[in-house]
């Protein structure tokens, strides 16, 4: 029988949404992937004591270890069950895999394909880490963490935190701190622009990632530009549940496809500081670049522009323990016009406008924001009519920041972080970006009943960076 330990967590409305979005089609958990180097003279048998550590890693925190206190309606529930440590059982929740040769990231991707089509325990805390060796890229031995988590008891500003509190700077560090165990604490005096809608550079993001200041080389931000035509000026703001509905909006089956890419983050500065842009701006253009020849390949692209659902955080700095604050942003992505730097243009104004918007707004008005949004979402879902009805928008784009300097886990440097998204009916394809060591590592998680050549779409997008970059770069 579980041992229950002290009193129970109030489950907040945002966090019960969650709950009201997950089905088996749709199940509402979503992950990160390091990919690590081993240790410099690692001798054999070392993931093994790794995962030996790992499984050791007692005591367990909050969230990680809230369990829901019933398994009907759990968006009914007023409140989390909190679990004893001597109740939780690490080898369930943390778990070894080796991939097959030749271990290449499309071997990685296949691996993270079926771990995040795999549902959670919900009789148990809501997480899983899964250890993944096997991994050879470039010559250098690598391994992987997946770690999964419902999105109730976290969002990715929160999760990206405890990453942070597990890593280290000292490659010589030794010491094992799960993201599990602790909650971190802020440092003294931080500044957490990010967290503010006043301190947002860029556009998309659980919150937002890299910006570049950029030189402006048309009119300049927040003045007029006798060349947009009314029509234009109309199109800078895309209003929620507008979207056209596309192949991308449908119904959903419980099987995920994931894929990845890796971007030298200069690249994007580049083409950011020559179109007066930011990276997230740059982001977006790109995602919608490689949408828009995806979907001109299978004849479906929409006469009309699709749009994205675009994440954004408000979370103060000190504010480590609510699992979901963020607000959303509906942007134009212009896959109406041919033109990538034409695109990346219309994205900018559409960006400037939602952004000037959520900087008027104060914390609580912009949360509320989000809600206009996710609320009738969610009474969708629960009545049936999502997919079936139009989209609050046609996909989700969202840019995590990660860790400028090199970090280590137990010594293995950190080489990338990928950010895995969860899917509802209406939105089948969620693209995230995270950066990290000078790059941004790009991830595309899409039911794979609507996108069964999902890598079509990962090279596609590739090739827009590579036409954006030739263009405006």
């Amino acid at each position: 029988m579980t041992t229950i330990s002290g009193s129970a967590t109030t489950i907040s409305g945002r966090d019960r949404m969650f709950l009201a979005f997950d089905t088996p089609r749709t199940r509402q958990h979503v992950a990160f992937v390091a990919t690590l180097g081993l240790p410099h003279g690692a001798e054999p048998g070392h993931l093994g004591r790794t995962l030996w550590r790992m499984r050791a890693a007692q005591p367990v925190a909050p969230p990680f270890n809230y369990r829901l206190p019933r398994r009907r309606a759990p968006w009914l529930a007023r409140a989390w069950e909190v679990v004893a440590d001597s109740a939780i059982d690490l080898r369930h929740h943390v778990r070894c895999h080796t991939l097959r040769p030749p271990g290449d990231m499309n071997e990685l991707a296949r691996a993270v394909s079926l771990l995040h089509s795999s549902p959670l325990d919900p009789a148990r805390p809501l997480w899983e880490m899964h250890l993944i060796g096997g991994l050879n890229a470039a010559a250098d031995e690598h391994f992987a963490l997946y770690f999964k988590f419902h999105h109730a008891l976290l969002d990715g500003e929160g999760c990206l935190r405890r990453l942070r509190h597990m890593l280290s700077a000292d490659p010589a560090d030794d010491a094992m701190r799960p993201l599990w165990g602790v909650v971190p604490a802020p440092p003294a005096g931080a500044q957490d622009t990010a967290s503010r809608p006043g301190g947002v550079e860029g556009a998309p993001g659980l919150v937002t990632g890299p910006g570049a200041p950029g030189v402006v080389t048309g009119p300049r931000r927040g003045e007029p530009d006798d060349s947009i035509s009314q029509q234009q000026r109309r199109r800078r703001r895309i209003m929620p549940f507008t979207a056209t509905r596309t192949v991308l909006n449908g119904r959903i089956g419980p099987s995920r496809a994931v894929a990845m890419s890796s971007y030298d983050l200069d690249r994007l500065r580049r083409v950011a500081g020559a179109s007066g842009a930011t990276v997230n701006e740059v982001l977006l253009a790109v995602c919608g670049s490689g949408l828009r020849v995806y979907l001109n390949d299978r004849g479906e692209l929409p006469r009309h522009s699709l749009s994205a659902g675009v994440p954004m955080s408000v979370r103060e700095p000190t504010d480590l323990r609510a699992a979901n604050v963020f607000t959303l942003m509906v942007i134009d992505l212009a896959t109406d016009v041919a033109d990538p730097v034409e695109r990346l243009r219309r994205i900018v104004r559409a960006s400037d406008k939602a952004k000037s918007d959520l900087r008027a707004m104060s914390r609580s008005a912009a949360e509320r924001h989000g809600a206009r949004i996710s609320v009738p979402l969610v009474l969708q879902h629960l009545v049936g009519l999502a997919g079936r009805v139009p989209p609050p928008y046609n996909v989700v784009v969202s840019n995590v920041p990660g860790r400028g300097r090199p970090s280590y886990f137990l010594g293995a440097k950190l080489k990338a972080v990928y950010a895995l998204g969860s899917l509802c009916h209406g939105t089948a394809l969620f693209m995230a970006a995270c950066s990290s060591n000078g790059r941004l590592h790009l991830t595309i998680t899409a039911d794979r009943d609507t996108f069964p050549d999902l890598r079509r779409l990962r090279v596609h997008t590739d090739e827009a960076l590579d036409e954006l970059t030739r263009r405006a770069g």
